[in-house]
């Protein structure tokens, strides 16, 4: 699962090379999902409902990934993340994310699961202006069912894997 060399976001997924991600699902004490949508302006799945994700930088573990990843979008700090730490659970090995958009991006993502079940009050976030523009706590079921595709660039296999599959895997654990 070792990606090798550096390139751009937009140089991985308009060529479909392969590299390395995660999807970050938080859950609260009440058993609500964390949902976050991405900033009009994003590039992929702009105005999408989505987990926290984040892409692997060279040589970085999934699980520091997911560590920024929740730093970079909820602003945690670091305290805050060496609090949560020991409760981000990674949920599934490595798989191969692969979709094509509807834009022609190519997406071939080797990704893994993280869940953090948040077990005393919900940390205060921050949300990243640059990335996300609003967020929900929700039961998961509840979200899924209501969940339609509004752009069609985040067409309905990401939909159905990001929500279908990661949020369907972590709501039955809960």
């Amino acid at each position: 699962y070792r990606v090798v060399g550096k390139d751009t976001i937009r140089g991985v997924h308009g060529v479909g090379k392969q590299h390395r991600g995660v999807w970050v699902y938080v859950t609260d004490r009440e058993k609500k999902m964390l949902f976050i949508k991405r900033a009009a302006h994003m590039k992929t799945c702009p105005s999408a409902w989505v987990t926290v994700g984040e892409h692997c930088k060279p040589d970085e573990t999934w699980k520091a990934a997911a560590l920024r990843g929740l730093h970079e979008e909820l602003g945690w700090t670091h305290e805050t993340l060496l609090s949560l730490e020991p409760a981000l659970t990674q949920l599934t090995p490595p798989f191969l994310f692969n979709n094509t958009y509807t834009n022609g991006k190519i997406d071939r993502q080797w990704t893994v699961i993280y869940h953090l079940p948040l077990t005393t009050a919900t940390p205060t976030y921050t949300l990243s202006e640059e990335e996300i523009s609003a967020s929900v706590w929700e039961d998961p079921k509840t979200f899924m069912s209501r969940l339609s595709v509004t752009n069609p660039e985040c067409d309905l296999y990401t939909q159905n894997m990001v929500f279908g599959y990661g949020a369907k895997l972590v709501a039955d654990k809960l």
